[in-house]
């Protein structure tokens, strides 16, 4: 999300075999990948017309360059080509790929491709992957939008500790997904539930935007410390006799006169990174220790627990977020949805494959 790469995620028993003096190179140059690829969809097109023939060949030929764009970008995607599986996926993309009256389709298979190989150990993952390819020229495009914006929402939120920067973070996501109109009502939901994409409850609705990301973000939605209070001070102190600096404690942006963690959430302690001059001008950054992570936290337990002063940042909290074009649409998108859906691990494969079609920033999958 944005430039500063803000987003992290919210939402193997294995062995190996050392062979001594023994080394395998699978020789696969992107000329010979190219062969394959051609190798592959003789298979293909041996159920094409003389009439298709032009248009499916054309097709095919977007995908070959399509995908060849991704071998310096995917490690060992051209090792892959000499992978039986893989070649089997490849003849099954290729069909597909000329079956596609869209070219949105010929993308998306090339992305699933590019996530078979990143994830070449993981056999679910690789299930869903296939599966996906299979369905890919099935699904609307409405419904495509819709079920990317649901994974986006259960799977990732800003990592800046800046509240405004990180609803920026948020909204630059969003909008980037928002590429058409959201469909309203489920039938988008029913249609890939048909496609086992999607589960849609009979019963169950998703918790309104109002208590869901102030619980997520509740780095944003918290209290925080009074200022110029004996808490404060307390909390300086303990900084202080921890080597931490002061500057760990900022101004809260929507609670005036309280001061808070520059977080986006209590588990993201972990994650913070603090300078370290090496020389006099040279600055460097590390983790925080365990020592340091447990002091954090105490600092944390300091917040004001005030249950009337909770609300009304939350509600602060939600109103600063309405004040963003996309955070306001998808808030009211997804409350007005009748009830919940579950995303199958066939549509999180679908719906993070399009996701990087439409933001390159978001990470590899990981189901």
């Amino acid at each position: 999300m944005g430039n500063d790469k803000q987003m992290q995620k919210a939402g193997d028993n294995s062995q190996q075999l050392i062979v001594e003096s023994m080394s395998i190179n699978s020789g696969i140059t992107e000329q010979r990948a190219r062969e394959i690829f051609t190798e592959m969809n003789a298979i293909a097109r041996k159920g094409y017309t003389q009439e298709a023939y032009e248009l499916a060949i054309k097709r095919v030929n977007m995908f070959e360059e399509l995908l060849m764009n991704k071998v310096e970008k995917v490690d060992g995607m051209l090792a892959s080509f000499g992978d039986p599986s893989f070649q089997f996926l490849l003849t099954e993309a290729q069909k597909r790929a000329a079956a596609a009256d869209r070219d949105a389709d010929i993308e998306m298979l090339t992305e699933l491709l590019a996530h078979r190989v990143e994830k070449k150990s993981d056999r679910k993952t690789k299930a869903s992957i296939t599966k996906a390819v299979e369905i890919i020229d099935q699904i609307d495009d409405d419904a495509l939008c819709a079920l990317t914006l649901v994974h986006a929402i259960n799977s990732w939120i800003t990592t800046s500790g800046n509240i405004t920067q990180g609803l920026d973070a948020m909204n630059n996501l969003f909008s980037s997904f928002c590429y058409m109109e959201l469909p309203k009502g489920l039938e988008w939901a029913y249609h890939l539930d048909v496609l086992n994409v999607t589960r849609v409850s009979s019963i169950g609705t998703f918790k309104k935007f109002g208590e869901y990301y102030p619980e997520q973000l509740d780095g944003y939605s918290c209290v925080g410390i009074p200022q110029n209070s004996e808490t404060y001070q307390n909390a300086i102190n303990i900084l202080a006799e921890a080597n931490l600096p002061e500057g760990l404690l900022v101004e809260h942006e929507l609670n005036a006169g309280y001061v808070r963690l520059s977080l986006t959430n209590r588990n993201s302690i972990k994650d913070i990174s603090l300078p370290v001059f090496i020389e006099p001008n040279m600055l460097q950054f590390r983790k925080v220790s365990p020592k340091e992570i447990e002091v954090l936290n105490n600092i944390w337990d300091l917040y004001s627990n005030d249950a009337q002063l909770k609300e009304n940042v939350k509600r602060a909290f939600m109103q600063k977020w309405d004040t963003y074009e996309s955070l306001k649409s998808v808030r009211l998108w997804w409350e007005a949805l009748p009830h919940s859906i579950t995303i199958t691990p066939t549509g999180k494969v679908l719906a993070h494959a399009n996701a990087q079609r439409y933001n390159k920033q978001i990470p590899d999958i990981n189901l």
